[in-house]
């Protein structure tokens, strides 16, 4: 009858444990997708980048919009206007003063649709990637701004 019990008692050890070890690591897979997500909400779309952001939007609209979907129009992808003398932008000091004063390392001008920039992997670092393959985008004849900040925190806003 010992016997019985003993071999009852690893079973029982043996399906607690199992259960135990699956709570466990269902723990952990739970909160790697919350950390995960709590990190991206600090570095993606954050309020001072989606103010800097609006900042940029605004500026654009006054000094060159039409240029800028003018030459979106001639088929390319997107354009980097980072360095304000190689755009379509008016008053290009002003431009480099904001751009200086928002601290943006990089600023792309695109079409909503960013799935042909996602192919580039020679031109844009990883981050900047991870970010485009974040963003919502639709098939729409629309235009947006990506733009990456010195602090390596990312924002971008539709025309």
């Amino acid at each position: 009858m010992k016997k019985k019990q003993k071999g009852f008692v690893l079973v029982e050890t043996l399906v607690v444990s199992l259960l135990v070890l699956t709570v466990l690591i269902f723990l952990f897979l739970q909160l790697n997708t919350i950390n995960l997500n709590y990190q991206k909400s600090f570095r993606y779309n954050t309020v001072e980048g989606l103010y800097s952001a609006n900042n940029m939007k605004v500026y654009i609209l006054k000094n060159g919009y039409e240029n800028l979907v003018k030459e979106m129009n001639e088929k390319k992808s997107y354009i980097d206007i980072t360095n304000c003398q190689n755009s379509s932008l008016n008053n290009t000091s002003q431009c480099s003063n904001l751009i200086k004063a928002l601290q943006i390392k990089k600023i792309l001008f695109t079409t909503d649709n960013v799935e042909s920039l996602l192919t580039q992997n020679e031109v844009f670092e990883q981050k900047f990637l991870d970010f485009m393959k974040y963003m919502k985008t639709n098939q729409e004849n629309k235009y947006r701004l990506i733009i990456a900040f010195e602090n390596d925190t990312y924002a971008t806003i539709k025309f």
